[in-house]
């Protein structure tokens, strides 16, 4: 049930957005495509990032796979309360293809390797 409360107003937001962003709305353009739903069904922009333990990923390496990208900061109220459901979404779904991603923001790697080990985050 914490789940559904977590994730609840997430998945209500993503239908909002979507069904805002599907072609309609006021990013329509010209061809009558326009916003995020026109993207619909493409690949998503990959790059290299570097990880904590100083190896390189990128988006690439996950396709196939359901991706759950997390945007975080380690001085982030709301961070600092998803990650126990984030750390445990990730472990129940894990072995059904799906991968759930942090990316923090900007922190230098002392600061984010810090948080992530105070919080036992995989």
């Amino acid at each position: 049930m914490e789940f559904v409360r977590a994730w609840g107003g997430a998945v209500i937001l993503a239908l909002l957005m979507t069904a805002c962003y599907s072609g309609g709305g006021p990013n329509r353009s010209v061809s009558g495509t326009g916003g995020p739903g026109a993207l619909a069904g493409a690949p998503a922009a990959s790059y290299d990032v570097k990880r904590l333990d100083g190896s390189v990923d990128s988006l690439a390496r996950y396709r196939g796979s359901v991706v759950l990208m997390n945007l975080w900061a380690t001085w982030c109220p709301p961070c600092l309360q998803e990650v126990p459901d984030l750390q445990r979404f990730s472990k129940e779904f894990a072995g059904r293809g799906v991968v759930v991603l942090g990316i923090d923001q900007g922190e230098s790697a002392t600061a984010a390797g810090a948080f992530a080990r105070s919080h036992s985050v995989t």
